[in-house]
C-alpha cells in the first residue's frame, strides 16, 4: 500500500513528465488500436453474412464442367434432404444497336440464393423461394452503372452472342456481390436455360461453374467440406464453404489491413523512441530520490517495485486518451475500404482489441523502462553527499545495455510478423527498418560530432551547434524520430506512384488497347483478317490449353484441404496455387514481357523431352527446381515435361502470359482457345472496332485495357489513402514526439537560458540559439530520411511487389518542407515559454 501512495505521489509531484508520457503513449497506441479494430470489424462483417456471400453452405466450382464420374459423386454423397443449384459464371460480351460492353454474366437456376437476397427496383427483395421474372422468356437483370454505360433502361433490348434479352429490372443490391468492388465488369443475372442458347459456352470457354448446395440444419459444413475433398482429388476443382468464400471477399481488405498495421508499428516506434528519451530524462532527475530511499531502508527490490508501479500506473492512465485518439483514426479508414466492399460495416472500437493494447501498452512500457531503471537503482546513498552532478550511477557496457533490450526488440519483431502476417513481409519490414534506424543513428552522430568541430563565426548557430553536441542522446533521439517519420510519410506516395507508372505505362513496352479472350481455333485466322481490314495490329496472339498437374517427379500432386487455416500469406499463397488447375501455352521463344533468369533457352537446351519454361514466383511458391519433371493430365491424355529454365514475367505488360509454358511440338494438337491482343486504336474507332468483333464473333470476350487499368489505379488510391492516413498519423507521432524532446530540453536548459540573460543576450539571440538547434536537426533528419525512403522503396518494389521503381520528387519535397516549417513551429512555441523566466530563478535554485 505504501508503494501505490509512493507511485501516486510520484505522478503529481512530476505532472510535466507524467503528461507527456501519458500523451505520447497513447498516441502512439492509438494507432493500431484503430487498425486492429478496423481488421476485426471487417470480419465481424464479412463472418456474419458469409453464407449470403456463397448463397449456399457449401460450393463445389471449378473452371471446367464437372466429368459425370465427379457428378456422381457428387450426388452419392450430397445428405437427404440437401438442396442443390448450379451457377455459371463467365466474362462476355453484351450490345445494344449501338454499343458494346464486358459484363460478368451470372447464369442461375430458380432456387437461387439459398441464404441472402437480391434487391431488384421493380420486384423488390428476392430470396430463394421468391418467383423470379428471368424464368419467363429471356430477360436479365442490370446494374445501374451498365445501364448508364449503355445508354439504356428497363424494357430495352440487348444481344448476349446470338440472343436477343430484354432488360427486365434494375439491380439494386446483392447480398452475394460483397466483393463486386474489386470486379473490372458489371454483373448481369440471367436464367441458366437462357444462357445456354446464346451458344458461348464452347470447348475451352473460360467461365466458372459452380454447384451450390445447402445443408440440413444437422450436417456440419466444414466436416461436409472435408468429405468431398477427399473424394474429389482434382486440385482444379475448389470445395468452398461460406467461411471460405468470406475470406476470399475480405483477401485484398486482410492485405490492407497488413500494411497498415505495419505502418501503426512505425508510430509504436516512434512513440518509444520519445518514452526513452523522457523516462530516461526524469530518472536522471530522481537519481538523488532513490537515493533518499535507500538511505531510508529501502532495498533494490523495493525501488524497482516502486518505479515499476509507476509506469504502469502511468500506462494505464494511457488507455482512455488511447481510445480517444483512436476513435479519430478509424473513420478516416472507414471511407476507402467502405468503397472496395459491398457491404455496411460496423466501424467500432473492439473490446478484444482494447484488452490486447491493454496488455501491449503494459507490457511495453515496462521492456521500454525496465533496462533505465537497472541503471538507476545503481545509485548509492553515499550519492548525497557528492555534488547533485555528481549524483550518477556507475554506466553499463553497451554489449549489456543490448542485452537488456533484447526482450523489446524480439517483441517488436514478432509484432511486425503478426500484423504483417507474413514471415517474408514481417522480416523484410524489420530489416529494413532495423537498418534504416541504424543508418539514422550512425549519420547522426556522426553529424554531431563533425558539427562539433566546425568553427563557426555566427555566435548563435555557433552556441546552437555545442548544445547539440553536448545533448548526444536527445540529439539522436530528435533525428532518429524525425528521420523515420519522413520515411514513411515520403514512402507511401513513392511506392503508389511506382506501382501506377508501371501499370499505366510498363517499362519496356507498349499497352495493348484490347486483349481478346476465348478465341476458338477455327476463328484466328477469320479475326486476324477482320482486324487487319480495319487497320488493327495483332501485338501477341498465344494459345491457352487448359491442364491438371497430377505430379511433380511421380510424387502426387495433391490439393489441400481447405478446412486447413493458413497461418501466413505464404501458406495462403500456397494452398491456393495447390487447389487449382492450371492454363499452359507453347511457346518457342520468350515475348517482350518475359526475361529468362536461370537455365538455357528451349534452343539452347540439350534435354530431349518436352522442355518446360517455370515463372520465377510460381516456381517458389510450388518449390520447383530446374530439372523436375513435370507430369500434367490434358483431357485425360497424360504429357510429361521436363524443366529447363526459369523466367520472369512483367505482368503489368497485360499481355498473355503464362506461369507454365511448353516448347512447340508436344501440345501442338491438344483442344486449346487462344488469347490476343490488340495494339493501339485510336479513341474514336475503340467502339467501333469493339463492336464489329462482337458482332461478328459473339463467343469472344473483349477486355478494354485502359478500363482496367482505370480500376486498377482507382483500387491503388483507395489503398494508398489509408496507408497514407497511417504515414501522416505516424509523421504526428514523430511531430509530437519533437514536441516532447525539445520542450523537455529547453525547460531543462532554464538556468542556461537565464545565464544568458544575465550575460547580456536578448531575446532575438536565445530564440536564434534554440531554433537553430532544432532546424538544424530536423533539416538532416529530413534530407535523410527522405534519401532513405527512395532506398527502402525501391528495395521493397522489387523484392515485395515485383514493380518498376518511379521517382518522384513533388510530394517528397512537399513533406520534406512541410516537416522544417511544423518542427520550426513548435520550437518558437516551446522557447515562448521558458524565454520569460526571470533570471532571479539562478539564486532560488541554488536555494
Amino acid at each position: 500500500m505504501t508503494l501505490i501512495k509512493l507511485a501516486i505521489k510520484e505522478i503529481r509531484n512530476n505532472l510535466r513528465f507524467s503528461i507527456f508520457f501519458i500523451f505520447n503513449l497513447s498516441l502512439g497506441l492509438s494507432g493500431l488500436l484503430a487498425i486492429d479494430s478496423l481488421k476485426i470489424s471487417i470480419s465481424e462483417a464479412l463472418a456474419s453474412r458469409a453464407n449470403a456471400i456463397l448463397a449456399a453452405d457449401v460450393g463445389v466450382g471449378a473452371r471446367r464442367p464437372l466429368t459425370n464420374d465427379e457428378k456422381i459423386i457428387l450426388k452419392s454423397l450430397a445428405p437427404t434432404n440437401s438442396q442443390s443449384s448450379e451457377v455459371f459464371e463467365s466474362f462476355t460480351m453484351l450490345s445494344t444497336a449501338s454499343n458494346s460492353r464486358l459484363v460478368e454474366v451470372k447464369a442461375i437456376e430458380e432456387n437461387y440464393p439459398f441464404y441472402g437476397e437480391i434487391e431488384l427496383k421493380n420486384q423488390g427483395i428476392l430470396k430463394s423461394s421468391d418467383k423470379k421474372d428471368i424464368f419467363d422468356g429471356d430477360k436479365i437483370w442490370a446494374y445501374p452503372e451498365l445501364l448508364l454505360q449503355l445508354g439504356a433502361t428497363i424494357g430495352d433490348k440487348i444481344k448476349i452472342g446470338e440472343v436477343e434479352f430484354t432488360i427486365s429490372d434494375e439491380i439494386l443490391r446483392d447480398s452475394a456481390g460483397a466483393g463486386a468492388g474489386f470486379t473490372f465488369a458489371p454483373p448481369v443475372y440471367i436464367s441458366k436455360t437462357a444462357f445456354s442458347k446464346t451458344g458461348l459456352i464452347q470447348t475451352g470457354s473460360t467461365g466458372y461453374f459452380s454447384h451450390l448446395i445447402k445443408l440440413p440444419t444437422d450436417i456440419n459444413a466444414e466436416e461436409y467440406a472435408s468429405l468431398l475433398n477427399k473424394k474429389l482429388t482434382d486440385p482444379a476443382i475448389k470445395i468452398s464453404t461460406s467461411k471460405n468464400a468470406s475470406e476470399q471477399v475480405g483477401r485484398l481488405l486482410g492485405y490492407l489491413g497488413d500494411y497498415l498495421g505495419l505502418a501503426g508499428l512505425v508510430a509504436l516506434f516512434l512513440m518509444a523512441l520519445g518514452q526513452i528519451f523522457l523516462y530516461r530524462s526524469y530518472l536522471v532527475k530522481r537519481y538523488r530520490d532513490i537515493a533518499i530511499l535507500k538511505s531510508i531502508g529501502l532495498d533494490n527490490s523495493r525501488v524497482l517495485s516502486l518505479y515499476v508501479l509507476h509506469i504502469l500506473m502511468l500506462s494505464c492512465l494511457a488507455l482512455i486518451p488511447s481510445l480517444i485518439f483512436s476513435s479519430f483514426i478509424l473513420p478516416m479508414l472507414k471511407s476507402p475500404v467502405q468503397n472496395l466492399i459491398n457491404i455496411n460495416i460496423d466501424f467500432s472500437l473492439r473490446g478484444s482489441t482494447i484488452y490486447l493494447l491493454s496488455i501491449l501498452s503494459l507490457v511495453g512500457s515496462i521492456l521500454i523502462g525496465y533496462p533505465l531503471l537497472l541503471q538507476a537503482i545503481k545509485v548509492k546513498p553515499r550519492h548525497l553527499l557528492q555534488p547533485s552532478e555528481s549524483t550518477q550511477p556507475s554506466s553499463t557496457s553497451t554489449v549489456i545495455t543490448a542485452l537488456y533490450y533484447t526482450p523489446a526488440i524480439l517483441s517488436y519483431y514478432l509484432i511486425s510478423l503478426w500484423l504483417a502476417q507474413s514471415i517474408k513481409t514481417g522480416t523484410l519490414f524489420f530489416t529494413l527498418f532495423t537498418a534504416a534506424i541504424l543508418t539514422l543513428t550512425l549519420c547522426g552522430d556522426l553529424l554531431l560530432r563533425l558539427t562539433y568541430k566546425l568553427n563557426i563565426k555566427n555566435l548563435p548557430f555557433r552556441i546552437s551547434l555545442r548544445n547539440l553536441s553536448r545533448s548526444r542522446f536527445s540529439s539522436l533521439a530528435a533525428f532518429v524520430t524525425l528521420g523515420m517519420g519522413v520515411l514513411l510519410s515520403n514512402l507511401i506516395p513513392i511506392m503508389e506512384n511506382g506501382i501506377k507508372s508501371e501499370i499505366e505505362t510498363p517499362s519496356g513496352g507498349q499497352l495493348p488497347s484490347f486483349f481478346l479472350v476465348d478465341i476458338q481455333e477455327d476463328q484466328v485466322e477469320n479475326l486476324n483478317n477482320l482486324l487487319k481490314l480495319n487497320n488493327v495490329a495483332v501485338m501477341n496472339t498465344s494459345p491457352m490449353i487448359r491442364a491438371r498437374l497430377t505430379s511433380i517427379n511421380n510424387i502426387p500432386f495433391e490439393k489441400i484441404e481447405r478446412s486447413k487455416t493458413p497461418v501466413t500469406r505464404e501458406q495462403e499463397n500456397e494452398n491456393r496455387f495447390r487447389n487449382r488447375g492450371f492454363n499452359i501455352t507453347y511457346r518457342n521463344t520468350l515475348s517482350p514481357s518475359e526475361r529468362l533468369l536461370e537455365g538455357p533457352s528451349f534452343k539452347d537446351s540439350p534435354i530431349q523431352k518436352p522442355k518446360i519454361s517455370i515463372e520465377t514466383r510460381f516456381a517458389d511458391r510450388l518449390n520447383i527446381k530446374i530439372g523436375d519433371a513435370m507430369i500434367f493430365d490434358i483431357q485425360g491424355v497424360p504429357v510429361e515435361g521436363v524443366v529447363v529454365n526459369r523466367r520472369k514475367v512483367r505482368w503489368t505488360s497485360f499481355q498473355p502470359n503464362f506461369f507454365i509454358q511448353f516448347d512447340v511440338g508436344v501440345l501442338t494438337d491438344a483442344p486449346k482457345t487462344f488469347l490476343s491482343t490488340l495494339g493501339q486504336i485510336p479513341v474514336d474507332q475503340k467502339i467501333l472496332i469493339q463492336n464489329k468483333i462482337v458482332k461478328n464473333f459473339p463467343n469472344i470476350s473483349i477486355l478494354d485495357v485502359s478500363r482496367v487499368i482505370e480500376r486498377l489505379t482507382d483500387i491503388i488510391s483507395q489503398m494508398s489513402f489509408a496507408l497514407k492516413a497511417m504515414a501522416i498519423f505516424s509523421m504526428l507521432v514523430g511531430l509530437v514526439v519533437l514536441f516532447s524532446i525539445s520542450s523537455q530540453q529547453i525547460f531543462e536548459r532554464k538556468t542556461e537560458v537565464n545565464l544568458l540573460k544575465v550575460l547580456g543576450s536578448n531575446f532575438s539571440l536565445i530564440r536564434k540559439i534554440f531554433l537553430f538547434e532544432f532546424v538544424f536537426i530536423t533539416f538532416l533528419a529530413g534530407l535523410i530520411g527522405t534519401a532513405l525512403s527512395y532506398i527502402v522503396a525501391y528495395l521493397l518494389a522489387t523484392e515485395i511487389f515485383d514493380s518498376a521503381f518511379s521517382f518522384i520528387i513533388s510530394e517528397p519535397l512537399a513533406i520534406f518542407i512541410g516537416v522544417n516549417v511544423a518542427a520550426f513551429t513548435i520550437t518558437l512555441i516551446v522557447i515562448e515559454g521558458v524565454i520569460h523566466s526571470r533570471p532571479r530563478e539562478l539564486l532560488e535554485g541554488t536555494n
